[in-house]
């Protein structure tokens, strides 16, 4: 603990060092509370086979337009270097009421693929489709499942829908009795940095941790903090969860369990180097990130009481895109697989905001769109006071692909805020 916390910076004294060796030791030794709750945590690589990619036909997303990576450029893969995950989170409370959050190593999902999946998901597991997220990392360097960069060749999409499916239903059918605790430590500008010049980013590190009620042990941590995720450039050709990845990767060689990672109020933060370059610098990043999180774990952690329940209330409601960029694809007819617009209209579609509720300290909402640390500021004057939440935004029209912490008390004048502050 002392090693990790003078990586970041901190000088524990000698009586600090005492307390954080007792403190390690009970948080290795006991579960934070008495089983209350069903979880579990999977993943499935999805990432495009080699035959795939020698179609140039797996763009990659994020960077440049209309299938150019930087102009001159065609964005196609040239190949994979490191995984493309479908990630899910599944809880139920004792009352039976549920819910799962997929998460996929891509810059944001349409929402025609988005409801193919939570249909098919749906049927498979039978939860509602309601009850089913679909959120991104928002890595630029994942395939274009949105289709304003070129988007993917017919037999990937179906890689795609069927592992994302494949990585619900397992972790609808292999949940557990578990514990959940959560904790959260401030970061300052060690993992991002508003490039506005604000003065301010929401800074927060959180995770979400499931301990099984039968060993103890630890098996799933649900991470987040604000950074854009966008440590490899448009220079960049080989498909990769950027940092995203190499995050969940150093998390789960530390607690020798399945982690998840999604992003917060990332609209205006930049990610923060750590020395090295491409590659080397993800996993230079990876590495930091991961001591933050289990810094969180360590030092901040706080049960979610047995007697929790799990409350999850999703509002749909239509939004206007105003991005000219995919306005003109929109009218040119260019996203017509990806994106369903309302009958009438060129550019509005009918999204979803979602919130759930998991005892009295911890709070997911989802909103669409790349939020801002502005609109992430808004919500977190509306949290309860001690409670920490995972606010997450998505962009355009998938629940999520960001995350940020704070509770929620006027849900529905969320829903009214973010239709004004995404414009």
């Amino acid at each position: 603990v002392c090693v990790g916390l003078r990586e970041l910076g901190l000088q524990p004294t000698d009586d600090q060092h005492m307390l954080l060796r007792v403190v390690a030791l009970l948080a290795a030794l006991s579960p934070p509370c008495v089983d209350a709750w069903f979880g579990s945590m999977t993943a499935v690589d999805v990432s495009p086979s080699p035959e795939q990619i020698a179609t140039n036909a797996v763009f990659l997303g994020g960077y440049g337009a209309l299938g150019f990576r930087d102009g001159l450029t065609l964005g196609f893969a040239r190949g994979v270097h490191d995984p493309i995950q479908a990630r899910a989170l599944y809880l139920e409370d004792d009352h039976g009421q549920a819910f799962v959050t997929l998460v996929l190593d891509v810059v944001g999902v349409g929402n025609v693929i988005r409801d193919e999946i939570r249909s098919a998901a749906s049927l498979a597991t039978e939860l509602p489709m309601e009850r089913i997220l679909v959120a991104s990392t928002h890595t630029h360097a994942g395939p274009d499942l949105q289709g304003m960069w070129g988007g993917i060749e017919t037999s990937y999409r179906s890689t795609v829908v069927q592992g994302a499916v494949a990585a619900i239903s397992r972790a609808v059918a292999t949940k557990t009795r578990v514990t959940l605790s959560v904790g959260s430590i401030e970061t300052g500008d060690t993992l991002g940095r508003n490039r506005r010049g604000w003065d301010y980013v929401l800074n927060t590190t959180s995770v979400l941790l499931l301990r099984s009620t039968e060993t103890a042990t630890v098996v799933g941590a649900f991470a987040s903090f604000p950074a854009h995720t966008t440590i490899l450039g448009r220079s960049n050709m080989q498909a990769s969860g950027d940092f995203a990845g190499y995050v969940c990767r150093a998390v789960e060689a530390r607690l020798q369990a399945p982690a998840m990672w999604i992003n917060g109020a990332v609209g205006d933060v930049s990610v923060v180097g750590h020395g090295g370059e491409g590659f080397d610098r993800l996993a230079r990043y990876g590495e930091v990130a991961a001591e933050q999180i289990v810094a969180a774990i360590l030092l901040h952690e706080r049960p979610i009481p047995s007697d929790g329940r799990l409350d999850f209330e999703a509002v749909a409601y239509t939004q206007e895109i105003t991005n000219l960029a995919f306005v003109a694809a929109l009218a040119l007819g260019v996203l017509d697989e990806y994106y369903e617009t309302v009958p009438g209209s060129l550019a509005t579609i009918q999204t979803i905001a979602a919130r759930v509720r998991i005892g009295e300290e911890l709070e997911i909402v989802t909103s669409p769109g790349e939020s801002l640390t502005r609109n992430g500021k808004e919500h977190a004057t509306l949290v309860a006071l001690g409670a920490t939440i995972m606010h997450s935004s998505g962009f355009l029209s998938t629940h999520a692909n960001c995350l940020t912490l704070c509770a929620v008390l006027h849900w529905y004048r969320v829903i009214q805020r973010n239709q004004l502050l995404m414009q």
